[in-house]
């Protein structure tokens, strides 16, 4: 899961770069990228682990990563509601 969340950061980093040509203030606080690669990364796994039983067992429980993405999943779709 951490190889996948570093591989999703490093991708998200180059396209912004790739997009822009430079940094943005906005780049320097990777909080919110580090959330958003654990929750893709966890999700990921996941998937897996639906065709993959062995991998869903080495997972353990999801109730953490559930939890997680609820909040996430609620928080998002009020920040949504925000004109802009």
């Amino acid at each position: 899961m951490t190889v996948i969340s570093a591989v999703y950061l490093c991708l998200a980093y180059y396209l912004q770069y790739r997009k822009s040509h430079e940094w943005g203030e906005a780049d320097r606080f990777a909080l919110t990228r580090i959330f958003d690669a654990i929750t893709f990364s966890g999700s990921l796994m996941l998937l897996i682990g639906m065709v993959m039983p062995s991998v869903l067992a080495a997972i353990g429980s999801t109730r953490l990563f559930l939890l997680t993405a609820g909040l996430a999943g609620l928080v998002y779709g009020i920040h949504a509601l925000r004109p802009r």
